[in-house]
């Protein structure tokens, strides 16, 4: 049974959402929310298979109240708003890196549209980043062993979750393995935005081959996130 948490303080709004969601989902658990504070106190109790979060609450905004949920929830969140040039512009200030909340969704809502990508993050799972391209390099090091023998591969794909590499050579790493990573530019430019970028992931997945991998971030610092969002905002989406 799907789990979605409501967050709109108009009742009129209310209603016309949860009744679209009603007429989707057979037995569906909806949860209304009025205000963005009282939001992010229920999913610290419970985390909900997705939140759909109204631009226009009494507390605060809706870009506003997403970007904080990123640091508590981790499933997909959709914005409703009337039509503002003022929404669009925080969106893409904000969100750009996500594939969720930067398609947000007019008032009044049109039920296909919006069903369509309620069953993309709760039924289908699909990921909430964006993947771009990247003309990156990247440096990988086994962080459990000293002295481990660095392997040079090009970024395929790019998120500010994780990345696929692809390397010329077969890999002595494993699913699992927990790597430091050095993404660098292959242009020799000294500038701040051309410096390398030091992060930490971990294999996911790799072929059989052993010369392309897919790794995920973890424990990214607040400049490794600004460093990423700077690479990323150039980059070409992957569609």
């Amino acid at each position: 049974m799907p789990h979605i948490m409501l967050v709109d303080a108009y009742k009129s709004s209310v209603v016309m959402t949860s009744e679209i969601i009603k007429d989707h989902y057979s037995g569906v658990r909806i949860d209304v929310i009025g205000s963005g504070s009282q939001c992010l106190e229920a999913v610290a109790k419970e985390s909900p298979d997705l939140v759909v979060v109204d631009f226009d609450l009494p507390d605060t905004d809706g870009v506003t109240l997403a970007k904080l949920l990123r640091s508590k929830f981790s499933g997909a969140i959709l914005l409703t708003a009337v039509s503002e040039e003022v929404v669009e512009t925080a969106i893409m200030a904000e969100h750009f890196l996500y594939s969720d909340i930067s398609h947000w969704f007019q008032k009044p809502l049109n039920p296909e549209k919006f069903c369509a990508a309620l069953d993309r993050f709760i039924v289908k799972k699909q990921d909430i980043y964006k993947k771009f391209q990247s003309n990156l390099h990247t440096e990988l090091k086994r962080l459990s062993t000293k002295n481990s023998k660095a392997v040079h591969g090009k970024i395929i794909d790019i998120s500010c979750d994780g990345l696929g590499v692809k390397s010329a050579d077969a890999v002595a790493q494993k699913v699992g393995d927990r790597l430091s990573l050095t993404l660098s530019s292959p242009e020799s430019n000294k500038t701040e935005e051309k410096q390398p970028i030091k992060l930490r992931g971990e294999v996911t997945w790799m072929d059989e081959s052993k010369k392309r991998l897919q790794i995920k971030f973890y424990k990214l610092s607040a400049k490794n996130i600004r460093h990423l969002e700077g690479v990323l905002r150039s980059a070409k989406e992957i569609v």
